[in-house]
């Protein structure tokens, strides 16, 4: 028998024992699975019943009324919550005779006011459920019917809402005690007659004084350039319309001894930032001593400041003048006209005390030239009148320019377009009131047809007050296709509107410039621009335009359709569109004034304007017609221009109204913590409740009318103070009784 070799031996055996491994393997694997679905079986739970579907719960019916309440009360800072169908509630008529912005919902136009009222009544437990309405302010109730009213009427109401908010009841009035003197009262202050002679002059003391201080024009503080001083006949029978741009001084003059510049033509030029000269005149003078001197220096200083005017026009004899003028006061801009121009070195001595000398009759350009070399660096200060006819003013005012000399002429010669369109344009202006970086105008011109108060006309006759002229655009200095007017058949505030019109071709889009600004876009600190237009044409096709130092535009058109944004809101307008060389904006908000007017306000602002400077504000039209020329028109009515930030946080507010028994006057005070008055509208209540306009005043009082029956009477006045952004403040009412002392 054969024998196994020993090496295989031991690969049976191995084979042998690795079957058996992967037997007890294959077991071990069974096994555990087996264990495994045993206990998953064991702890799966049992399901005695089909799981229920999970479902929503219910909805209150009240949450979607909770809602709109919620809504309705986060739309505005204060809100009038009507409760019935009725339009003059006694809150809104209390909101509207007070000035008040407040957004008014009646529930009764909006279905299920049943449930409305109901919710409104639960949330709000102060409400009364016979209440007509209820008042909120920034969500908060402040009260039904009864309780604002009551809280009006001892003034608790005016302290929440930061608001004055006066009752109208008689009571309540503002009630004065008035005996009217035995002479009668005129509708203006007495005008006092102005002295004839030197002495007399020393003794008189003036009435009538001016209210606007002079404005801040930059460019004009540059002396070293020809200026323009234009003089003004007292006799003037009209009011003309001037350029005010490219005036520096305004002289009223007459051949009496003392020619004093009416109190509305001060306002005027220093709206516009005109400086203004009486004028003072005499050919001999009585015998008189250095104290004499002294005194009359100091008389006319007081005049001055008393009237309000900035300084004189002396035309005396010359030795006269180098005594007077190094006693004059500092601040008096004072200049001396004179014929004696062969005395050049007295001139020359006399250009040290007074801001120019004025030569009256006109002279050949040699002599000129020889004058100006005399004055040497005051050469500026040479007034000289253009030679020859009025068609050579023009190449004579030039000539002057070329020799370093400043021109004055008559008003009737400033008509002449040339000066408009060439002489050097002194604007921006800083508005009197509102300060560097403001501007404000109403196109008033100081006269019209009829006279309007927030679009609505309240005087239908023809009149003329040169205390509302406002600051006006220099008219005729472009060539545009748009052509800009004064036009007196519809105004916004005052007798007059700007109106605008031309003839464009099919897609063409025109721009007229109207005033010349300097305002710098910085960093979180908006610009507010408001205009307030009236058209017959579509809304898109005008609007202002904002034209940058870049050359960049921003178009400022009509609000967005759907646009609900408050007037209150500090948002930056929405972009809108983009034109060639800007960028086009809807209005934050648009306020429709009636008659016509429309107020759209813009703010504007951001990165990407940041650091760029606003240089002029103008208005554009455009035709949207593909094939044809269309006429376009538009009247704008009011301009704002400012830093959100510096717009009045308050409405204009006026306090301590008094009765000036000696003067037989109405006089009250400014409350300049809140803003600052422009001007305010006297009215005066008819026993039916109506109003009628007396007119408007820039100063502090108003004077009294005695009554036409000498029985004792009484006269309720209505003051409308109005701050330098035109927004009408709170209203004050007056009873003036008159007793029977006639």
């Amino acid at each position: 028998m054969d024998q196994v070799p020993p090496q295989q031996d031991e690969l049976v055996q191995v084979q042998a024992f690795s079957r058996s491994h992967v037997a007890i393997s294959g077991a071990v694997c069974i096994l555990a699975g087996v264990l495994t679905l045993v206990y998953y079986a064991k702890s799966r739970p049992r399901l005695s019943s089909p799981a229920e579907s999970p479902t929503k719960p219910a909805v209150s019916p009240m949450a979607k009324y909770e809602t709109f309440i919620s809504s309705i009360l986060a739309q505005e800072p204060l809100v009038l919550i009507a409760l019935t169908n009725e339009d003059d509630t006694p809150l809104v008529k209390l909101c509207r005779r007070n000035q008040v912005q407040v957004h008014n919902v009646s529930f009764a136009k909006i279905a299920g006011r049943a449930m409305l009222t109901s919710t409104l009544l639960e949330r709000f437990p102060g409400i009364a459920s016979t209440a007509v309405e209820a008042l909120f302010f920034h969500g908060e109730l402040v009260g039904d019917t009864e309780s604002v009213l009551e809280m009006a009427r001892t003034g608790v109401l005016s302290e929440r809402l930061g608001l004055s908010v006066a009752l109208e009841e008689e009571e309540q009035l503002k009630v004065l005690q008035w005996t009217p003197p035995t002479n009668d009262i005129v509708a203006s202050a007495p005008a006092s007659r102005l002295p004839d002679s030197l002495s007399a002059l020393l003794a008189w003391t003036p009435h009538d004084s001016a209210a606007v201080p002079l404005a801040v024009r930059p460019r004009a503080t540059n002396t070293c350039r020809s200026q323009l001083l234009v003089y003004i006949s007292c006799e003037t029978p009209s009011l003309p319309v001037l350029p005010w741009a490219i005036i520096d001084t305004i002289v009223f003059h007459a051949a009496d001894l003392l020619s004093l510049p009416q109190a509305g033509w001060i306002d005027a030029a220093h709206r516009n930032g005109v400086r203004v000269l009486a004028s003072l005149t005499w050919s001999s003078i009585e015998s008189s001593t250095a104290a004499d001197w002294q005194q009359l220096a100091k008389q006319l200083h007081r005049i001055q400041g008393s009237v309000g005017f900035d300084g004189w026009h002396v035309d005396c004899p010359l030795r006269d003048a180098s005594i007077l003028a190094p006693l004059m006061h500092k601040e008096s801009f004072v200049l001396f006209a004179t014929d004696c121009v062969d005395e050049k070195e007295a001139l020359g001595s006399l250009l040290q005390h007074f801001h120019g000398l004025v030569v009256k009759t006109p002279l050949e350009r040699g002599t000129i030239n020889l004058l100006a070399r005399a004055a040497g660096a005051n050469h500026w200060q040479l007034y000289f009148r253009p030679s020859g006819d009025d068609d050579d003013a023009p190449t004579s005012a030039r000539l002057f320019r070329f020799t370093e000399v400043s021109v004055w002429i008559s008003h009737t010669a400033l008509e002449d377009p040339f000066w408009a369109r060439n002489w050097r344009d002194l604007t921006p202006v800083h508005d009197s009131f509102g300060g560097v970086d403001t501007l404000y105008t109403s196109f008033n011109i100081g006269s019209g047809s009829t006279s309007s108060c927030g679009g609505q006309v309240v005087r239908s006759e023809p009149w003329v007050d040169a205390t509302q002229v406002d600051m006006l655009p220099l008219l005729g200095s472009v060539n545009s296709t748009i052509r800009a007017s004064f036009d007196t058949s519809f105004a916004f505030h005052g007798g007059s509107s700007l109106r605008l019109e031309g003839m464009l071709g099919p897609k063409e889009r025109a721009t007229l410039e109207l005033f010349k600004v300097q305002m710098q876009f910085e960093p979180l600190k908006p610009i507010r621009v408001a205009y307030t237009c009236r058209s017959d044409h579509d809304p898109t096709t005008f609007g202002v335009v904002l034209t940058l130092a870049t050359k960049q535009e921003l178009v400022l058109r009509a609000a967005t359709a759907g646009s609900t944004t408050p007037l209150s809101s500090t948002h930056l307008s929405p972009l809108v569109g983009r034109a060639k060389n800007g960028h086009v904006y809807g209005a934050t908000a648009q306020v429709d004034h009636g008659h016509g007017w429309v107020t759209r306000v813009y703010h504007l602002g951001g990165a990407v304007w940041d650091g760029k400077v606003i240089r002029a504000i103008g208005v554009f039209g455009i035709n949207l017609q593909a094939q044809e020329s269309t006429p376009w028109s538009m009247h704008l009515g009011q301009l704002v221009v400012c830093r959100l930030a510096d717009l009045p946080p308050h409405p204009p507010s006026l306090k301590d109204i008094r009765l000036e028994e000696s003067c037989s006057r109405l006089a009250w005070t400014v409350n300049s913590s809140r803003s600052v008055v422009q001007y305010t509208h006297v009215f005066q209540e008819q026993t039916d409740g109506s109003k009628t306009w007396l007119g408007r005043t820039n100063t502090t009082t108003w004077p009294l009318l005695a009554p036409e029956e000498a029985t004792p009477s009484t006269k309720i006045f209505v003051l409308a103070p109005v701050d330098w952004s035109g927004a009408v403040g709170d209203i004050h009412r007056v009873r003036v009784v008159v007793a029977d002392g006639l």
